[in-house]
């Protein structure tokens, strides 16, 4: 079991000259933790907290954490959305592919205010009937729910490579017309003819995906980013 301690996070606080208390983002990804503990004591002035694919089974321990804007715990065994209320600046949460089964849960995030994009692609509950808009009753701040698979490209022959450094992946999905659609908070599918027109000689379409892959929203392409907003 990979602890949280405080030799791990000077190591992954390179950027910042090691300095642990004045850090506003660290990358935590990739390192088998099994709990949340000890972050939100000495890192109290976090903007940004990337802890993707470890072994996480409970959000804990990060309530202290009132500056906190971006949690990516994607690729983890979380079961329950709990314990955020104390995040009153968070604006993005991703827990893509993990275990979130309790829909009711979602209702915990009401208190958050500035959450504007939630990404639940991969969980058991995203397959309940009606999910999508019970999701949004709850959660009418909601900007970006989730990036829906276009059908404009081929996921199944899709690849991806992650970086060595942040975790980020490229994915790589063949396309079939050059358009893609997004699905919005306002409940509807905005759907852009010439968005990629100048892919259109290309037979792939190359993307750095947003939530989906737990990516920030700056790495994803202009084109997109005018079809997010």
């Amino acid at each position: 079991m990979v602890r949280v301690s405080e030799d791990l996070i000077r190591r992954r606080a390179e950027h910042n000259n090691c300095e642990i208390f004045s850090l506003e983002e660290v990358s935590l990804h990739q390192q088998d933790i099994e709990r949340i503990e000890h972050i939100d004591k000495w890192c109290r002035d976090l903007k940004i907290l990337y802890l993707q694919n470890n072994l996480i089974p409970k959000i804990e321990n990060v309530g202290r954490l009132k500056k906190l804007e971006y949690l990516n715990l994607a690729l983890n065994n979380i079961e329950v959305i709990e314990n955020l209320e104390g995040c009153e600046s968070l604006q993005k949460l991703d827990l893509t592919v993990n275990f979130v089964g309790r829909l009711s849960s979602v209702e915990t995030l009401s208190q958050n205010v500035h959450l504007h994009e939630l990404y639940l692609v991969g969980n058991p509950c995203a397959e309940f009937q009606g999910y999508r808009q019970y999701v949004l009753a709850c959660l009418p701040q909601l900007q970006v729910f989730q990036l829906v698979l276009p059908d404009e490209v081929k996921p199944d022959s899709s690849t991806a490579q992650r970086s060595q450094t942040t975790g980020h992946l490229l994915l790589t999905m063949p396309k079939v017309r050059g358009e893609i659609k997004v699905q919005k908070a306002v409940k509807s599918t905005v759907t852009s003819n010439n968005a990629f027109e100048e892919e259109k000689t290309r037979s792939v379409l190359i993307i750095m995906v947003c939530g989906l892959f737990a990516l920030p929203i700056r790495l994803v392409p202009p084109s997109l980013i005018k079809i997010l907003k």
